[in-house]
């Protein structure tokens, strides 16, 4: 019985261990484009776009020009940008003709939309004549290595060939830039979870039990007469 004690506290210590060495997967949200201005930049205004997801039911829209850029802006950034990391962005979109789409990227613009960036994506696309809202993923518009930011903002422009209607701001029509983490409202450094560094101290506590099972659970020798 004692032995059978002492070898059910090591597999829990085992299930522990293996939990600290099994690949951890962190999700970061998607940036959203939504209906509302980007407040605050006067450098090529244009819309916002953040991290809430969409609750409409309907869906924004609005109908490109030929070879007018269309601007969106994060919010300000305070942290560190995990990288490098490639991101696609996905598109809902009608088209009487058949068209090309042109997403640029831009890490990073001052608050106010003015500054040269650091780096700057630009991916073209081509998009078949659709009456209905069609889906279409873009695959690597950019690949954003780490990143310090300090207040500055990640910019998105998207552009036509021909004129096209972007839908957008819909539970059911998202338009999203993938897996770029929300900014710190207070800084700091955004960084992935580390589970060892989070079980270690679990893993420390059993391993203490298990020592003092063993010594509960170890004959003792009788003195000797």
């Amino acid at each position: 019985m004692r032995s059978i004690k002492v070898v059910g506290v090591l597999g829990i210590l085992a299930v522990v261990i293996v939990l600290c060495q099994s690949p951890v997967t962190l999700a970061s949200p998607d940036i959203y484009l939504k209906n509302s201005l980007a407040l605050g930049v006067t450098i090529d205004p244009g819309r916002f776009m953040d991290f809430a997801v969409p609750t409409r039911a309907d869906p924004a829209y609005f109908a490109t020009s030929g070879g007018v850029e269309y601007y969106w802006y994060s919010p300000p950034y305070v942290g560190t940008i995990p990288g490098p990391r490639a991101h696609s962005f996905h598109l809902y979109y009608t088209a009487a003709v058949a068209t090309t789409v042109t997403v640029v990227v831009y890490v990073a613009v001052q608050p106010d939309g003015s500054g040269i960036p650091a780096l700057v994506s630009s991916k073209s696309y081509s998009l078949e004549a659709a009456s209905t809202v069609t889906h279409v993923k873009i695959p690597d518009v950019i690949v954003i290595p780490e990143t310090r930011l300090n207040g500055e903002r990640i910019k998105l422009s998207i552009s036509t060939e021909d004129s096209a209607t972007i839908y957008f701001d819909s539970v059911s029509t998202p338009a999203v830039l993938n897996i770029v983490p929300p900014p710190s409202p207070v800084g700091g450094v955004i960084v992935p979870a580390n589970k060892l560094a989070i079980l270690t101290p679990l893993a420390a506590l059993l391993g203490a039990i298990v020592a003092v099972t063993v010594i509960i659970v170890a004959p003792r020798k009788k003195p000797e007469n």
